[in-house]
């Protein structure tokens, strides 16, 4: 099977920055489907697929980790877990950035080692949950867990 670049094919735009000790790829892919008669507008039904990885210690390819935002202002969005850290917060510097003004700037962090899924809240003004249960200190996470970060829930999917 094609991984999902190949499905999506044609205009590849990469780009890197530096990030903390490690760099960021972030990756554009954009495919138009064939030209349709009548048609004059070229972005009609253009896919768009954006990944945004860190080198450093990517999980292993046969495991998936993704983060769905199930209420809230960012609701429908969906990130998926690829460094042995997560950030998450309202900052661009974060790898899940969140619009709800309930979250702090750097609210909690998502660790990811042996495949075992770790958060900890970062003393965010308003916690962290899981499950509705407010954290203290680090909680281990399993799939299906409900995270409450301000007003925005994120269900935690990990597939192997």
């Amino acid at each position: 099977m094609k991984n999902w670049l190949e499905q999506l094919g044609n205009g590849l735009k990469k780009k890197e920055k530096e990030a903390s000790d490690d760099v960021v790829v972030e990756e554009t892919i954009r495919r138009k489907p064939p030209h349709r008669k009548g048609s004059n507008n070229d972005r009609e039904n253009v896919t768009e697929a954006t990944r945004i990885a860190r080198h450093a210690q990517e999980i292993p390819p046969r495991e998936q980790i993704v983060f769905e935002v199930v209420s809230g202002s960012d609701y429908g969005r969906r990130f998926f877990g690829i460094t042995s850290e997560i950030k998450i917060g309202r900052q661009l510097e974060n790898h899940i950035q969140l619009s709800d003004p309930k979250v702090s700037r750097f609210h909690s962090v998502i660790y990811n080692q042996d495949s075992k899924l770790t958060i900890e809240d970062l003393q965010s003004t308003n916690g962290s949950r899981v499950n509705g249960e407010l954290i203290t200190g680090k909680k281990e996470l399993v799939s299906g867990d409900i995270l409450k970060i301000g007003e925005t829930e994120i269900r935690v999917d990990i597939t192997k």
